[in-house]
């Protein structure tokens, strides 16, 4: 069975090596045969020799394959009869291909429009051959350009109607089915990304556009001009169904563009193509005549002598898409290559002034530490300087405050005398419940008296509180009882109804009132007639509250209202000069503002106004 099986396999091996054998005589036999039959005709359409040379010819298919293959094929037959020793071939291929062919110079010519010319032939050293003279315009002038197309039945009449809407078009690189129109758009000062909502690319062929804006897939699309025209001509669509916005008139020119017009197409020659062949390429189209095969196939007049590209070289200088202009980091590759000292200079530069900044930086977060620090003890300091003032008050206020309290004491000596004798004529002890009751309440009117001292004196940490102001007044006051029974001036207190509680250290606050209230004590005792105090607490419209204290003393002039807030400045012969500074930094702490001025019956005013975090 083993030995059968290597049979048969030798036996397939020898079938298979004789049809290689025979398939390769067969081959060139028909190659020949084929040569042989050749007729006129052949010749016509460029079959020749096997041994030509096949030049290749990259076509941009913009229509697709087949358009480009029945365009181009009876040219490229007539190239074969002129330039002899050559074969040329014509291969259709999209925007992408053509690009890559040209930068890999996998072909010998390029039929192609004038903006990919540009494009791609600035780069790579191509050279234009001819112009392709169009049946617009007798073969005179540009005839490449752009239409704007809507449905016939839309609402849109121009380019500003059409703000956020879709747009379709054939590719970013594509020159009459995109850039030509985004050009126009940058002369209007607008941006194709920005102005659509959305921008759909179809590629090639470019007809699917006209059936996009027909089917409603977009609402506008890039046409290269005329090629509505065309299709309409050729039975694809109907004209009713479309319409060209923005349309452009041109003399001697029978299609619609929205956008003015650029050079026709370009053959061009790489830079590695022989310039003797180049040459009779040139001379061959330049001779083509304009009743042959070849130029009713592309619907032309024939061809003319390269234009002028620099209407399109300045378009992409407008657009920033120049083949020339390299990236920002390669022309600073570039120029430091060539200025290496002057780069090496700004280099040193650049770090110098990192240096400097970091030493700056650490000098700003060195003072800044030593500010913060020199300012908690400045408010240390100012803490203790009102301390000591508010202790230097109740030195002053000693001998008075020794009179309030001896009253309370006086009374409870009396009283406890009295209980004595009750007790020893053995009184009922609802007699002794009365007299212990009087003495409860003078023992707790002396403790209240040094309540209040030691309120006032006590040294402690800033806080802040919601404060009835109303009540701190009162508080104020009592302090100050002897003191204003010994003056006896007609006090008058104006406040609102509604409780005026306000967000306040009521420690500083209430410093800030004795200083006030005894300032306008004092100015007073030396004047004759009515002494009238006036404290008035109100909210103001903005919601801050206003504090007043109204005095009808000696009053003050102008140039004393411009040192009173000086430290150590005093009009009394006896005074240290400290209370309305102090006074002005206890409002400002509290975001507030104080003023002196003379007062509308004679004497002054103070005021005070507290920023407004009120409760309720």
């Amino acid at each position: 069975m083993d030995h059968f099986q290597r049979q048969v396999r030798c036996n397939f091996a020898i079938v298979l090596a004789f049809g290689f054998v025979l398939l390769a005589g067969l081959l060139p036999i028909d190659g020949r045969a084929q040569d042989v039959g050749r007729t006129d005709a052949d010749m016509e359409l460029g079959n020749t020799e096997p041994g030509d040379t096949e030049l290749k010819v990259a076509v941009l298919a913009y229509r697709g394959t087949e358009h480009a293959l029945r365009h181009w094929t009876t040219t490229m037959a007539y190239l074969t009869t002129q330039v002899p020793g050559y074969r040329f071939r014509a291969i259709p291929m999209s925007l992408s291909q053509l690009d890559r062919s040209v930068t890999e110079g996998s072909v010998d010519f390029v039929i192609t429009n004038a903006g990919q010319f540009v494009r791609v032939g600035s780069k790579h050293g191509m050279s234009g051959l001819a112009t392709l003279k169009s049946l617009r315009r007798r073969g005179h002038g540009p005839v490449i350009g752009a239409a704007l197309v809507v449905r016939a039945g839309s609402s849109y009449t121009g380019l500003d109607d059409l703000e956020d809407a879709r747009l379709g078009a054939v590719d970013p690189l594509a020159f009459g089915g995109y850039q030509i129109y985004w050009g126009e758009m940058a002369r209007q000062g607008k941006q194709p990304e920005q102005f659509f909502s959305d921008i759909s690319f179809s590629g090639f062929p470019v007809d699917v556009l006209a059936y996009w804006v027909r089917d409603r897939q977009v609402d506008a699309a890039v046409l290269p001009a005329c090629l509505l025209e065309t299709m309409i001509h050729e039975g694809l669509i109907q004209d009713a169904d479309f319409r060209i916005l923005d349309v452009k008139p041109v003399k001697d020119y029978d299609c619609r563009t929205s956008t003015p017009l650029y050079p026709n197409w370009f053959f061009a020659s790489l830079r590695a193509t022989s310039q003797a062949v180049a040459e009779q390429v040139a001379q061959a189209l330049m001779t083509l005549p304009s009743d042959s095969q070849a130029v009713l196939d592309t619907a032309s007049l024939g061809w003319t002598a390269p234009t002028s590209s620099y209407d399109i070289h300045q378009l992409y200088d407008n657009l920033d898409i120049h083949p020339w202009q390299k990236p920002l980091w390669l022309e600073l590759k570039d120029w430091l290559a060539k200025n290496w000292q002057i780069g090496l200079g700004f280099s040193l530069l650049i770090v110098a002034i990192i240096l400097h900044h970091l030493w700056v930086q650490y000098v700003v977060l060195k003072r800044t530490r030593d500010l913060r620090k020199a300012n908690e003890k400045l408010i240390y300091q100012q803490q203790q300087l009102e301390h000591a003032q508010r202790v230097a008050i109740l030195g002053e206020l000693s001998s008075d405050l020794a009179h309030e309290l001896n009253q309370p004491l006086t009374a409870i000596n009396s009283f406890a005398e009295g209980g004595i004798v009750r007790l020893e004529r053995a009184a009922p002890p609802i007699d002794l419940k009365v007299v212990l009751d009087k003495i409860r309440g003078e023992a707790q009117r002396g403790r209240s008296i040094i309540e209040r001292v030691r309120g006032f004196a006590r040294k402690q940490d800033a806080t802040r509180e919601f404060v009835d102001l109303t009540e701190l007044i009162g508080e104020t006051l009592a302090l100050l009882n002897h003191e204003l029974m010994k003056q006896q001036p007609e006090l008058k207190i104006v406040r609102p109804t509604k409780t005026i509680k306000v967000c306040i250290d009521a420690v500083e606050i209430q410093q800030l009132l004795v200083n006030l209230i005894r300032n306008g004590v004092e100015a007073m005792s030396g004047v004759a007639g009515p002494h009238q105090l006036r404290i008035v607490a109100k909210v103001l419209a903005s919601g801050d509250v206003e504090l007043s204290i109204e005095d009808s003393g000696t009053g003050i002039c102008d140039k004393q209202a411009e040192t009173l807030f000086k430290p150590f400045y005093s009009s009394k012969s006896s005074g240290l000069g400290l209370g309305l500074s102090i006074c002005r930094r206890i409002v400002e702490a509290h975001n507030g503002t104080i003023i002196v001025e003379p007062n509308a019956m004679g004497g002054t005013r103070v005021v005070c106004t507290l920023s407004g975090e009120s409760d309720g």
